[in-house]
């Protein structure tokens, strides 16, 4: 995961994703009755990380839900993770694997 800088709450946000890539469309975010999730901010897992999903597309995960800074408090977001919708269509097959191991990591 790489660090995204502070959110406007203090807390750290990483992130597994790339500007500009969505992740390999064999991999698909699905609801817990099975269906392929079409459009989604921050589904939470159970390692309490947050998938984003455009038109069935996996764009990033991150470990905060608020993806904000607050310049006035010092706290700075590096990446515009806010504006992940509009990060592009191509597509990236390791992220996948990245994610995967970033959340078996949590579950340790």
């Amino acid at each position: 995961d790489k660090s995204a800088g502070v959110n406007k709450d203090g807390d750290s946000v990483s992130y597994i994703g790339t500007i500009g890539k969505v992740w390999d469309g064999d991999f698909k975010l699905l609801s817990t009755s099975g269906a392929i999730v079409k459009d989604k901010t921050a589904a939470k897992d159970g390692a309490d990380w947050y998938f984003y999903v455009d038109d069935k597309d996996i764009v990033m995960y991150t470990n905060n839900k608020t993806l904000k800074g607050d310049a006035n408090k010092g706290y700075i977001m590096n990446i515009d993770l806010d504006g992940w919708k509009s990060w592009g269509v191509s597509t990236l097959p390791d992220l996948a694997a990245e994610a995967g191991e970033a959340a078996l990591a949590a579950m340790e």
